[in-house]
């Protein structure tokens, strides 16, 4: 039996797996809060460190009027994640979701899909590391979404485009990032951007988000610890062949708590919800609380 060493179970109890609920149906497109960190982890990094995640999401979404044009959007997700960090500066990362989506329109009529999503690529790059034990770290990001998952079609037909797997198009992000430990506390931070660079399916294009993280967490033991973030996401209108949809983008701000549990020497389970606090988004939209599930091996 290997000997759980207290700083290994400190590092391992400081992954902040979080994934978010996303923008105006969209299928999940801008991500508020760090869609890698149940991949990646926020602890400090060195290298050698390889993991493997899955993380589930459920999530809801209703855009448009009452009586109208209201559509309402039921989303599931299984994501497969992986990363490996080449030195304690670099990582390179890979995360491949499996998707579910189901869209109910004003008449009640119903479109479901159940295909594999868009693959996205990551890389983390550690630009500072002081502290005892060099417990303090700053980095940048690049991540890239690849137009990987199929146009779902129905009898020969294109589905609607916000019930596809994926939207067909690339969507880089770039982020500066920030973990400090201080045990029983860690906190992480970052600030990342979205562009618009692409065309996608039905003449889509994404309208560019800025998002702000803000993840602290609070060790009960070495092997449980409390988590409570603040998710904020501000995004532009989306466009379909160069009109924009008015019921899409602008603000919301949304808090996480979340409590993780450390199964075994290098396994942990995570469970989250992110719940709608403040919203300024354009036209008629509303977000549902989102729930996530997650589990890391490191090895």
């Amino acid at each position: 039996m290997k000997t759980v060493r207290p700083e290994r179970a400190v590092a391992a109890t400081a992954v902040a797996a979080l994934l978010g609920s996303t923008k105006a149906l969209a299928c999940a497109t801008c991500l508020c809060g760090d869609p890698t960190l149940t991949s990646m982890g926020s602890e400090i990094p060195f290298a050698g460190r390889k993991r493997i995640s899955l993380a589930y999401l459920r999530r809801a979404e209703t855009v448009g009027s009452a009586g109208i044009n209201q559509r309402e959007l039921k989303e599931q997700r299984l994501e497969l994640g992986g990363s490996y960090w080449l030195s304690d500066k670099w990582a390179l990362g890979a995360r491949l979701p499996f998707v579910e989506k189901e869209l109910t329109d004003q008449s009640l009529r119903t479109l479901r899909t159940r295909a594999a999503g868009d693959l996205s690529l990551d890389a983390r790059y550690v630009l500072q590391r002081d502290g005892f034990g060099r417990s303090t770290a700053t980095g940048l990001q690049l991540s890239l979404r690849l137009p990987t998952a199929s146009e779902a079609q129905r009898d020969g037909e294109v589905l609607d485009t916000d019930v596809q797997p994926g939207r067909g198009l690339w969507l880089p992000t770039v982020a500066l990032w920030h973990t400090r430990t201080a045990y029983p506390w860690s906190l992480f931070s970052s600030l990342s951007y979205t562009a618009d660079v692409d065309e996608g399916f039905d003449g889509y294009r994404f309208g560019g988000a800025w998002r702000l993280n803000v993840q602290s967490q609070y060790a009960l033991s070495y092997a449980t610890a409390l988590q409570l973030g603040a998710n904020a996401r501000l995004s532009g209108k989306d466009r379909y062949d160069g009109t924009d949809d008015d019921n899409s983008g602008g603000f919301i701000l949304m808090l996480a708590p979340g409590l993780i549990q450390q199964l075994g020497t290098d396994t942990v389970l995570n469970l989250s919800v992110q719940i709608p606090a403040l919203t300024d988004l354009n036209g008629e939209q509303s977000e549902d609380p989102a729930w996530q599930l997650g589990l890391t091996h490191d090895f």
